[in-house]
């Protein structure tokens, strides 16, 4: 067992690098005002909790008061958030990673069954998913590979989460030696009272084992090593966590996130007290304040009422009542200047989000017009494809150094490895007429009905390591679209096929849902079968009809064992004659 370096508690909190990652994150998160103790109205937040805070984004109070109109508008929590920082991310997750991207071993077929499998077994598109998302937020994220009981497991982290303690490869930022230090809550039994406890939990993965830690409190000294409690070896040959940037950067391991700037963050917050504003002054036009003008005698004889259903307000003859409204254009160019500031995110950021504009008048963008402007984002969303590559080979690459270390298995064949379904192959059976030696010298043949048995066996995880990715198209045609661009593209090559059967029937079994392919090819060439056999049973000469019924039934009666040989054949011969049409045999004089 190699000897490691001893592990501290890690001071996270004080960490200025992880701290500016966890504001970073607070945004997508929809946190980055939680910090203020004032709501839109200027009144104090009790607490400033989470909870507090969006009980009070539901309060409508109308414009803020004339007494707390002072403080001014970056210090109080907006009523309302348009998270654009989050939608940023999904829309460039849902780009780069629409589907599981196809993957192959190099030369090695069954190794590429075998990955297929271990990767829908482990759930790796969501966790890809993941990964990209965690890495957008704070520029880097990690993925850890583990089997346990059988089964693969994947967990995501976020860069901030782990501490890198030496990397292997800096230049490819491959770790050697990670560790995983976060806090949990542990039940704990002190003179027979059960009570729960935080305490800080420890993880090590290195090239060669897992190391686990013993539970310590939060308060452990900075400077005492925590005690190892347990290790495993993991067998994969390097270590299970595989390090991925959003984008690719030399300097540090963490790149870019999607907003990019601090200007952009900046942008986000403008737009969240835009939109307060707007809905604060919405509001106030909604539920307006009553106002009402009469003279000293008659505002003596109708005092003042409160407006609602049932009141009435009386007035002298020359008294006056009206709504205290926001007029003319000023919430209509409020709506307009948070539509620009959220176009400029999108012009910063290259993403383009599916939005509808709020402007008066505006024209909807048609999909061509969006296309031109998706431009930087298509590149973009393909600077990030080509990270994701790398990290997607080392995943199959510990994937099947896994299967080949642990074997593969299926449920329910008695054996121990990693649990995949069992591919299902075609085996001879014997003639049930020979013995059980094959004494007769028989060959193995189908079974009775024609068909070979299906019997369940392991997937070959294969030798081969040299793994290639094939990505979807980042566009794909809608169905309106096919008939125009496949009829223009079929008058470019003269009128002649421009696909194959096989990708069109695939094409159009995923444009519906499906996803069997190969099994509606099957059933598509045995009905043309089948329609054929028709077509000649029905169009086929008298004669050649006849021969096939005739044969059917010789076919079905038994030999007859009585009788001469030569009177078989001659009666056979002249049956044949007579129904070929024929004239019946003469006899030679």
């Amino acid at each position: 067992m190699p000897d490691l370096s001893p592990i501290y508690r890690l001071d996270r909190a004080g960490d200025p690098a992880i701290s500016d990652l966890d504001k970073l994150d607070a945004y997508f998160d929809g946190r980055q005002h939680d910090h203020l103790g004032v709501d839109w109205w200027g009144d104090h937040i009790p607490g400033s909790t989470r909870y507090l805070a969006l009980k009070q984004h539901w309060s409508t109070k109308g414009l803020v008061a004339p007494d707390k109109q002072e403080r001014s508008i970056v210090a109080r929590r907006p009523c309302a958030q348009m998270g654009l920082a989050r939608e940023i991310n999904d829309t460039f997750t849902e780009a780069v990673i629409p589907e599981m991207p196809q993957v192959v071993v190099v030369g090695d077929r069954c190794a590429t069954e075998c990955l297929v499998e271990l990767l829908k077994a482990s759930m790796a598109s969501l966790a890809l998913s993941e990964l990209r998302s965690k890495a957008g937020r704070s520029g880097a994220s990690a993925m850890l590979v583990d089997v346990v009981g059988g089964d693969v497991i994947l967990t995501v982290f976020g860069g901030p989460a782990l501490h890198v303690e030496t990397w292997a490869r800096p230049e490819l930022w491959i770790p050697a030696d990670v560790v995983y230090q976060r806090k949990v809550i542990v039940s704990e039994r002190s003179g027979g009272v059960v009570r729960a406890a935080e305490r800080v939990r420890t993880t090590r993965y290195t090239e060669t084992h897992v190391v686990e830690y013993e539970d310590v409190r939060c308060d452990w000294p900075a400077d005492e090593p925590i005690p190892e409690r347990s290790r495993r070896e993991h067998y994969l040959g390097r270590c299970p966590v595989i390090w991925h940037q959003n984008t690719r950067c030399s300097d540090s391991p963490f790149g870019a996130h999607d907003l990019e700037t601090e200007a952009n963050l900046e942008l986000c917050d403008r737009a969240d007290q835009m939109l307060s504003a707007l809905l604060a002054g919405t509001a106030a036009n909604v539920e307006p304040t009553v106002w009402k003008s009469d003279s000293l005698t008659g505002m003596s004889i109708f005092p003042r009422v409160q407006k609602g259903t049932g009141k009435m307000i009386q007035l002298t003859e020359n008294g006056k009542v009206g709504f205290l409204e926001i007029s003319g254009t000023t919430i209509d160019a409020g709506w307009g200047t948070l539509d620009r500031i959220v176009e400029r995110i999108e012009r910063n950021t290259r993403c383009v989000l599916p939005r509808t504009s709020t402007r008066k008048g505006d024209r909807q963008k048609t999909a061509t017009e969006i296309e031109a402007q998706s431009t930087s984002m298509t590149n973009k969303v393909a600077n990030l494809r080509k990270v994701m590559t790398r990290t997607i080979e080392g995943l199959c690459v510990l994937l099947l150094r896994a299967a080949r270390e642990f074997g593969v298995t299926w449920p329910g064949s008695g054996q121990r490895g990693i649990m995949l379904p069992p591919k299902m192959v075609e085996v001879e059976m014997p003639d049930p007429e020979d013995g059980e030696d094959g004494e007769d010298g028989g060959e193995d043949v189908k079974d009775p009905d024609g068909e070979a048995e299906s019997m369940p066996t392991a997937f070959d995880p294969g030798t081969g390591e040299a793994i290639t990715i094939r990505w979807p198209q980042q566009r794909r045609l809608a169905p309106a679209e096919l008939p125009s661009t496949l009829a223009a593209l079929q008058g470019v090559s003269g009128g002649k096929p421009i696909l194959s059967r096989e990708t069109a029937v695939a094409e159009a079994v995923t444009a519906i849902g499906r996803t069997d392919p190969e099994a509606e090819l099957e059933r598509i060439e045995h009905d043309e079968h089948e329609e054929e056999e028709r077509q000649v049973r029905t169009f086929a000469p008298p004669n050649v009809a006849m021969e096939d019924a005739v044969g059917a039934a010789a076919a079905s009666e038994p030999a007859d064992d009585g009788g001469s040989e030569g009177e078989d054949l001659e009666a056979e011969e002249g049956g044949d004659d007579q129904i070929a049409g024929g004239q019946p045999p003469q006899d030679e004089e």
